[in-house]
């Protein structure tokens, strides 16, 4: 009884608006006693339908929140949480798993179901008996990869991560004076829409337990309300009292991993900036209001005209109507990403109708299924969207054959000074100029806080920052939180109706932003010594108007009838950044000579990802991505460029077979292919051998990186060939024949001179934009 009285002591000293009891072990028939002796409410859940000693309880106190059972097991009991009002506002499963392997293989795909049938924060808490990392569990027998596989295994098909606590790593213990053994076994899992909630979790001293007392606290209302997304305003770091209301809550001590700290903190300050930016919500009526002081004034000086303190009025009232004139031109230039307009010139009307532009741009109002099915109802607009890009990034591709790793070590290698220099330390330095790098009208992450909050308050922050940035690259952690990822979907034209017509714009967290900063601007350094010349995109050196003039060269005469035959190939890699494999990145990245420890680096910041969509203002449940590469994290274009050094080196080792023939004018060049990003064009000779050739050079590289066209959208340009030739090619490459002029990079191509008409496309977007800018 003794222990009873210990557990019921901690309970109301706690007063937990939740508590989970497990390893009861009390039979059915004495349990209300127990409850009694517990001081516990009625309000409780049990598996006792599952279980002879109901080895889970669950209670609440129903002033603050309310429980609904959803389903139970021997091993789990899952409910929802709904506050006093009946508003439901997460997800809970208390967890004590079986002590035997097989027992809780049952239990993991339980958990897998359940995250097949809802959406919103979730969390699991409880005994899972089950370590999950070697350093786990310290005495006996040592971890091995088996004990946790089936456990990892089941969080990353769900998604779900371990929070970061505080206080001592390990949950439980045997109590042997000989023979000791400590292991982590009771733990918190959430999703990462849970890890978003501001909540904490502390390993409590274990008293008269064997397990620790894991106590998950909020910090402040956890009431489920509609949100509106905080996101920080420029503007406000110019407000009074700015720095302090920052330093005051940055200050206060938290603990737990240095990115975990950093982003409490930026959550804690969240409704501080809030309450501070205020005055700024209502721009307008300020306008209004000081415009109207100043007439006033001016008409009062009109009655005085020499009386010193209208005068002074005056002037008083003229720079506060200016200055909230200018309060409300910063705030539209941040929300329309226009930094290419002086301010002062009274740009706000063109603000504003750039900023509706924009907003329209965005919304997606209707979307028609790939049944052609038309949908508008806004749950259903977000399963379309969800639903899509889990297939396209969620999900990897398990046919893919490994990269040939002979073709890759052909070609030019880092060398050993290189290879040390990208993994010397990280110096502080590098961490301020990769921020100052970020532009100040650059869209935020999840949290709401772009380069410009880091920048004004950076003498407050930079301890944190700097922990956070060196914590990432010494001890290879990331905050999942950290790395999820807020997606907006832009339409790629104005007739776009299906979700695969809209592009995905990532805006990563700044502080994610830095350390990719960092990263390439240490790969940048090395890029042109192992990358062809035949690639511009993000070349140091190269520009995109040599590849328009080598192309115009080498397709004069394709309107001829004679001469040497040859061929063109324009190629559309369809999803091009969704699609990259993972696996074959990192072989890339190893096979070309960049270090194990730099490639970790990069494999950590990428498959560390996940997204969730903005869609008309609300942001969809979370996605684990399996593959690919955000358009808009700063390494993305970079790691691009090296994956497409491989099909340049998957073409150089091509040029050895004797039957492949080059284009006219390239075999001196050794060029067969030139890309800019993901912008194709392939040379050779007009023969069905050569063709045949380069296609198998070109099959050998998508069946390895998950890259591949889309035979709809691409197209073969002849020369010279003869219709049965002609013919035959399309048979093997499935394209469709091209005509000149065609588009490329933008310009229009085509083997004869240009005539006007041929111009128009491009100069009606050229007057179209001086016009929208001299309107204003």
């Amino acid at each position: 009884m003794g222990k009873v009285r210990e557990i019921s002591s901690r309970l109301l000293e706690l007063n937990p608006d939740i508590a989970i009891l497990i390893e009861t072990r009390v039979k059915k028939n004495k349990a209300d006693n127990i409850r009694k002796r517990l001081k516990l409410r009625d309000n409780y859940l049990d598996n006792y339908n599952k279980h002879d000693n109901g080895r889970i309880w669950v209670y609440w106190n129903e002033n603050n929140v309310n429980l609904k059972m959803i389903c139970n097991t021997d091993q789990m009991v899952h409910c929802g949480v709904y506050d006093s009002k009946g508003d439901w506002m997460y997800w809970m499963t208390a967890i004590y798993a079986q002590n035997n392997l097989e027992q809780r293989k049952k239990l993991w795909a339980d958990i897998e179901t359940l995250q097949n049938q809802q959406q919103g924060p979730w969390f699991l808490m409880g005994d899972f008996n089950n370590v999950l990392k070697s350093r786990d569990r310290i005495g006996g027998r040592p971890v091995t990869e088996s004990e946790y596989r089936d456990l990892s295994s089941m969080m990353d098909a769900t998604s779900l991560y371990e929070m970061d606590s505080s206080g001592d790593h390990y949950t439980w213990s045997n109590k042997q004076s000989e023979n000791t053994i400590y292991s982590r076994i009771d733990r918190v899992l959430g999703n990462i829409d849970w890890l978003q909630q501001d909540y904490n979790l502390t390993v409590m001293h274990p008293s008269v337990s064997d397990h620790a007392l894991l106590c998950l606290k909020g910090g402040g209302d956890t009431k489920r309300r509609r949100k509106t997304h905080f996101k920080f305003l420029n503007s406000s770091a110019d407000l009074d009292g700015f720095l302090k209301a920052v330093a005051d809550s940055w200050n206060v001590k938290i603990s737990g991993t240095p990115m975990y700290v950093l982003w409490k903190k930026l959550q804690r300050l969240q409704p501080i900036l809030k309450n501070l930016t205020k005055p700024l919500s209502d721009v307008k009526l300020h306008i209004t209001n000081a415009r109207d002081a100043l007439l006033k004034a001016q008409m009062d000086l009109g009655l005085d005209r020499m009386n010193v303190a209208k005068i002074d009025l005056v002037k008083h009232c003229n720079e506060d109507l200016l200055k909230w004139q200018e309060v409300e031109e910063k705030i539209l230039q941040q929300k329309t990403k226009l930094d290419w307009l002086k301010l002062g010139d009274g740009n706000n009307s063109y603000f504003h109708a750039s900023l509706k532009t924009r907003t329209t741009l965005k919304s997606i109002n209707v979307l028609h299924r790939e049944d052609g099915t038309q949908i508008t109802n806004q749950e259903d607009i977000e399963e379309e969207v969800t639903s899509f890009y889990n297939k396209l990034m969620g999900t990897a591709d398990t046919n893919l054959n490994g990269i040939d790793i002979t073709v890759m070590r052909e070609g030019p290698q880092l060398s050993n000074a290189q290879r040390e220099k990208l993994i010397a330390p990280i110096t502080e330095k590098e961490i301020e100029s990769a921020l100052q790098s970020i532009g100040d009208l650059k869209s935020p992450g999840i949290d709401g806080y772009g380069a410009y909050f880091f920048k004004k308050a950076w003498k407050i922050v930079k301890p944190d920052v700097l922990a956070a940035v060196h914590d990432f690259f010494e001890s290879g952690r990331m905050y999942k939180a950290a790395n999820c990822t807020l997606v907006t979907l832009i339409p790629k034209s104005k007739e776009a109706k299906r979700i695969k017509e809209y592009r995905p714009i990532s805006c990563c967290s700044t502080i994610y932003k830095i350390i990719s900063k960092v990263l390439t601007k240490r790969m940048g350094e090395v890029l042109t010594s192992i990358v062809g010349q035949n690639q511009a995109a993000f070349m140091p050196g190269q520009v995109i108007h040599n590849h328009i003039l080598l192309t115009y060269e080498l397709i004069k005469g394709y309107n001829r009838k004679g001469g040497t035959p040859r061929c063109m190939m324009q190629l559309d890699i369809q999803k091009a950044y969704d699609t990259i494999d993972w696996k074959a990145m990192e072989s890339v990245l190893h096979e070309i000579g960049f270090p194990k420890q730099f490639t970790n680096w990069i494999m950590l910041a990428v498959t560390s990802v996940s997204y969730r969509f903005n869609i008309n203002g609300n942001y969809t449940t979370f996605m684990k991505a399996k593959r690919g590469l955000r358009q808009g994290d700063p390494i993305s274009p970079l790691l691009f460029v090296i994956m497409m050094e491989y099909l340049n080196r998957c073409f150089q080792r091509m040029q050895k077979n004797h039957n492949f023939n080059f284009h006219a004018k390239c075999e001196k060049l050794g060029l067969t292919n030139l890309c800019f990003a993901d912008d194709i064009l392939l040379f050779s000779r007009g023969d069905t051998g050569s063709v045949a050739i380069m296609m198998e050079a070109f099959d050998k590289f998508s069946q390895s990186t998950g890259l591949k066209v889309n035979p709809a959208k691409c197209f073969i340009f002849f020369g010279g060939v003869d219709q049965e030739t002609k013919n035959d090619i399309k048979r093997i490459t499935q394209f469709e024949e091209g005509k000149l002029p065609f588009r490329y990079l933008g310009i229009p191509m085509t083997s004869k001179k240009l005539a006007i008409h041929n111009y128009m496309d491009l100069i009606d977007r050229i007057v179209g934009r001086i016009t929208h800018w001299s309107s204003k």
